[in-house]
């Protein structure tokens, strides 16, 4: 598992779930979201997803790889059946 080039352990994050396309999306959330691009901070009417889908990753497993802790195998990451 460890990186032939370098020599170096392993060390990553494997994550996996489901794609659900958002139909509403949360004003603030596009707010910081233009910030982040430093863009001008959009009005509540503005058409914010114009042409563009957003999609959302609903987590069914996250798994942690870190061989020189864990050697070759990986530990699950317990999921909340409520995410914040």
């Amino acid at each position: 598992m460890s990186d032939l080039l370098s020599g170096t352990p392993d060390l990553g994050v494997q994550i996996s779930g489901r794609a659900e396309r958002v139909e509403t999306i949360d004003f603030e959330l596009v707010k910081k979201y233009f910030r982040k691009l430093g863009k001008p901070e959009p009005l509540p009417t503005d058409d914010v997803l114009g042409e563009h889908v957003w999609y959302r990753l609903v987590l069914d497993r996250i798994e942690l790889i870190d061989e020189e802790n864990f050697g070759y195998d990986r530990k699950t990451v317990p999921l909340s059946t409520e995410m914040h």
